[in-house]
């Protein structure tokens, strides 16, 4: 979006808002009755962007059953927003801004929403490895990198996933943790770090 390898109407410090909205506290929320001050603390933070400026008066005087509805949707972000917001259809990532601070938990689904729609083969980018099973990933990804022993390999893992069970057995597979001693598991918890370290070396 910055190297405008794609079409996308945004500002800068609507990015810095959509990675680091820091809430603004001190403005008493009059909604509370739906909407967590958390949330309300997140909108006085966004009309600072100038074109957000009406956005919480528009939540308190002008619909807030509308945006109460719109707030407790189960797809939020795919439902049109009340009054004029309505026209943030055309401007997907000014809804991601909302979002970030209505409904944080629909953050996730929006983006990959937004990355299908806005990037060449965005699905592709989505979907990427979906079918395939751990094991294949793994051993296409070592392969790749074979020739290079000093490029790592990291993880990185959502809460309940352990690739721990599949990188044994590659490693088994491929001779290392027997015959060759090149296999080590190293919990990184306090005082471990020597020995990592030696371990790699």
């Amino acid at each position: 979006m910055q190297k405008e390898v794609v079409t996308v109407e945004f500002e800068q410090k609507d990015m810095d808002f959509l990675l680091n909205c820091i809430p603004k506290t001190g403005e008493p929320n009059p909604i509370q009755e739906w909407l967590p001050d958390n949330n309300w603390n997140m909108v006085q933070r966004l009309i600072e962007i100038p074109r957000f400026m009406t956005f919480s008066n528009n939540m308190v005087s002008d619909a807030p059953g509308r945006f109460k509805d719109w707030f407790n949707a189960l797809n939020p972000e795919t439902e049109n927003l009340p009054l004029e917001w309505k026209a943030l259809k055309d401007l997907p990532f000014q809804k991601l801004l909302v979002l970030r601070c209505l409904r944080p938990d629909r953050i996730s689904i929006a983006l990959t929403n937004f990355i299908r729609k806005t990037l060449p083969h965005g699905d592709s980018f989505c979907d990427m490895d979906g079918t395939n099973p751990f094991s294949y990933i793994l051993e296409d990804t070592f392969n790749a990198v074979v020739n290079d022993p000093s490029i790592p390999i990291f993880f990185v893992l959502s809460k309940g996933s352990d690739p721990t069970q599949d990188v044994l057995n590659f490693g088994e597979k491929l001779g290392f943790v027997e015959a060759n001693k090149k296999y080590f598991q190293i919990s990184l918890g306090a005082e471990m770090e020597e020995q990592a370290i030696a371990k790699l070396n």
